[in-house]
């Protein structure tokens, strides 16, 4: 990601108001476009399509589209890691005449896998009697799975204009052509409508990447060995996304769950809440893509070329010393902003809520998702840095221990009670946080001797 950060951060450089804005604003939509997407559309239907769909249809709208993300983010998140990593090489080892051929065999496999799935779980959850809407849905599996998939390759092409503008263009289709259709169709319409805009934003990216590298040849095999060889990103993959959703999971199926007229397992209050907790949090990724990653690309990628070059041991250790400053100063700030973001969104909870017509119960769960999406977000972005310094086992330690913890915390607060709910994937996120900000010292700490003994620098040097 921090290619496409340099060709953004160049409009902030410009220090201008209107090149900032643009700058934050291109930043925001390829670092979350999909989310920002998914929340504007579902809230912008609700509100406009009262007087043309029940209330138990919409629900089943929103239900169906979160299943969708839900199955599409586990599958591709699997091989979110190691993919981007591949993708890395190849970019770093100047093959890029096989990246084209990579995406075809990566995507063809994502959707034949999410066509299974669909085909099976949709129908199934649906019933007999809504083949067509299991179809669709079926459909919409696979584009977001796509699109989700093509996002890891399509930061290689730092087109971010066209990017932007395929999220926004895909988002106020999905928006419109769902309204319509709806109006005529209704459930159906509805869907069939946000999975046309889907569409347009997954046949965008495709073009955009095919625009961006040269076909050689049409599949690439390669990367699925890689993917077989890499284990440990592999698991890391799924530990993470997967403990995203693992609290949802346990409330689902608890007694504050409940089932659909078609079969699907919610719990509106805390899906609600967390959803849109998410979003306060969107500014950090924005911030981390354009400041914090390229900022400290450009130390970390120093640090190395010094050391690769057999620089002086006074050279070697102030390049680490400039990378550990840079990489603690830039986070501090992230924190900064994000904190500010999150204490506003607090303390303004009441209006927010009443603008999203949600009910006062659902106040004080919202704080508390606030809190921990901000304690989530920096995880994660601490986990990406740990990755670069190739502290693979400790992040799938902490991956693992997150899962773990969420789903262990969230089921004991599903037994204390309401007013506790949320609590667990916050003090779980706060707890890998910690562990992960230790660990990282400790290995910044000793940078210099893990670099020696680890990378095979002076392997042809004589002794």
């Amino acid at each position: 990601m921090a290619g496409i950060g340099f060709r953004i951060q160049r409009l902030l450089n410009k220090e201008s108001l209107s090149s900032t804005a643009q700058g934050y604003l291109y930043g925001v939509l390829v670092a979350a476009g999909p989310l920002l997407i998914l929340v504007f559309t579902l809230a912008c239907l609700t509100g406009l399509s009262s007087d043309h769909i029940s209330k138990d249809k919409l629900q089943i709208l929103r239900v169906i589209i979160i299943y969708v993300y839900f199955i599409a983010l586990i599958l591709t998140g699997v091989l979110q890691f190691t993919v981007t990593r591949f993708v890395a090489d190849l970019l770093y080892s100047n093959k890029q005449e096989k990246v084209l051929s990579s995406v075809y065999s990566i995507l063809i496999a994502t959707l034949c896998i999410a066509g299974i799935i669909g085909s099976i779980f949709f129908p199934l959850a649906l019933g007999k009697g809504n083949t067509a809407l299991a179809y669709r849905a079926t459909a919409l599996l696979m584009t977001v799975s796509g699109t989700w998939m093509l996002m890891n390759f399509i930061t290689a092409t730092r087109r971010y204009h066209t990017i932007s503008a395929a999220f926004v263009i895909g988002g106020a289709i999905s928006l419109i052509s769902a309204y319509f259709l709806g109006k005529s169709y209704s459930l159906i319409g509805y869907l069939e409508g946000y999975l046309i805009g889907q569409f347009i934003v997954f046949i965008v990216l495709l073009m955009v990447i095919n625009k961006s590298f040269t076909l050689i040849e049409t599949f690439n095999n390669e990367i699925f060995s890689h993917i077989k060889g890499n284990t440990r990103l592999f698991l890391i993959g799924l530990f993470l996304n997967f403990s995203i959703w693992i609290d949802k999971i346990l409330l689902w199926s608890s007694s504050y769950g409940h089932k659909t007229a078609e079969g699907f397992w919610t719990y509106d209050s805390y899906d609600n809440c967390t959803f849109l907790a998410l979003l306060s949090v969107i500014p950090s990724m924005a911030y981390f893509l354009i400041r914090v990653e390229t900022g400290f690309y450009i130390k970390y990628r120093y640090y190395y070329q010094t050391l690769t070059n057999k620089g002086s041991y006074t050279d070697v250790e102030e390049a680490k010393e400039g990378l550990t400053k840079e990489l603690f100063s830039s986070f501090g700030k992230l924190v900064i902003i994000q904190g500010i973001i999150t204490l506003f969104c607090i303390i303004y909870c009441n209006e927010i809520m009443q603008f999203f017509k949600l009910s006062p119960l659902q106040w004080s769960l919202f704080r508390v998702s606030l809190m921990g999406s901000m304690l989530l977000i920096f995880m994660q972005l601490l986990l990406t840095i740990m990755l670069y310094f190739e502290l693979q086992k400790e992040v799938l330690y902490l991956s693992g221990f997150y899962l773990f913890t969420n789903g262990i915390f969230t089921y004991i607060t599903i037994k204390m009670g309401y007013k506790y709910l949320g609590f667990g994937f916050t003090v779980a996120a706060f707890l890998t946080l910690l562990l992960g900000t230790f660990i990282i010292r400790k290995k910044l700490k000793d940078l210099l001797f893990q670099t020696y003994t680890n990378m095979p620098l002076f392997s042809n040097s004589k002794v």
